[in-house]
């Protein structure tokens, strides 16, 4: 693994906004990595995909998933993520 790619935008939006994070080896075949989005809209309901990247090229991007900032419908939720997994925290 040499590369995680987030892509994220606006819920209705066609264009993604695209930012890039280091993966850190974390156990036999397991990658993880960190990156904080900035300059997310208050109240916004978002989406987002990652794609990772080896020797090979990049992978194709599998699922799309949604997060919101503060104040978005009720909910707040805090998104972080891995190789095979996002994990969401009820703020």
């Amino acid at each position: 693994m040499t590369a995680f790619r987030v892509e994220h935008r606006p819920e209705g939006v066609s264009a993604w906004t695209e930012a890039t994070a280091t993966p850190i080896e974390d156990g036999p075949f397991h990658y993880a990595g960190k990156l904080y989005l900035k300059g997310l809209e208050g109240a916004t309901v978002y989406e987002a995909r990652v794609m990772t990247r080896n020797e090979e090229g990049w992978n194709k991007h599998k699922n799309v998933f949604s997060f919101a900032t503060r104040g978005a419908g009720g909910i707040d939720v805090f998104m972080c993520w891995d190789v095979t997994a996002w994990e969401y925290i009820v703020l």
